[in-house]
């Protein structure tokens, strides 16, 4: 894995902790599996009240940095930087309301 797949990792980690549930009020879990190999994959999810999806994707890595989308999954992101942007298109068209 590169320097830069490593902060865009970090980038996609702070907003699912901080900018979709402060933003959107929704629930979210990013996980990201290392294995043995040297490869992973990176899963983000926002969840509602009732853990209904709203928005899923995943990225596998393999151990030299080839970015992939989850198998079978040809609407899945390509690659940790369509994630991030996926994700951040996604917060931005559900936004709370904010009240004057």
């Amino acid at each position: 894995m590169t320097n830069d797949q490593i902060q865009t990792l970090a980038d996609i980690q702070r907003m699912a902790l901080i900018s979709v549930p402060g933003q959107t009020g929704q629930q979210t879990r990013h996980e990201l599996n290392t294995f043995t190999d040297g490869g992973a994959w990176s899963a983000v999810g926002v969840y509602d009240s009732s853990n209904a999806p709203l928005y899923y994707s995943r990225v596998s890595i393999e151990a030299d940095g080839t970015e992939m989308p989850k198998p079978g999954d040809p609407d899945s992101p390509c690659t940790l930087s369509e994630q991030h942007t996926q994700l951040a298109e996604w917060i931005a068209a559900n936004r709370q309301k904010v009240a004057a």
